[in-house]
C-alpha cells in the first residue's frame, strides 16, 4: 500500500508514502503530518475545526489510513500544495 500526495495548486506529486499494515490503523491527519505533509488543522484532529480537508471536501481526521485507501483510493489531493 502507498499514498500519493498531489498538490492541486502546484499540479505536482508532492510525495509517495509507503504504508505498512500497522500504519493502516493510524489517523490519516496525524499520519500525513508526521511525514511532513502540511495539512491545515487548529483542533489537533478532534473534528471540530473542519480545516483538514483533502480530496475536495473530505475531513482527514475522520479517517484511518486504511479506511481512506479502501473508500477513496491511494491518491490524496491537497488544494493549497
Amino acid at each position: 500500500m502507498q499514498l500519493t500526495i498531489k498538490g492541486l495548486a502546484s499540479g505536482k506529486i508532492i510525495k509517495v508514502i509507503p504504508v505498512s499494515e500497522a500504519e493502516a490503523s493510524l489517523n490519516l491527519l496525524l499520519f500525513l503530518s508526521a511525514r511532513s505533509i502540511p495539512i491545515a488543522s487548529s483542533c489537533s484532529g478532534e473534528n471540530v475545526c473542519k480545516k483538514c480537508k483533502i480530496n475536495g471536501e473530505l475531513i482527514s481526521c475522520t479517517y484511518t489510513v486504511g479506511e481512506f485507501i479502501s473508500k477513496h483510493g491511494e491518491v490524496v489531493t491537497v488544494s493549497y500544495l
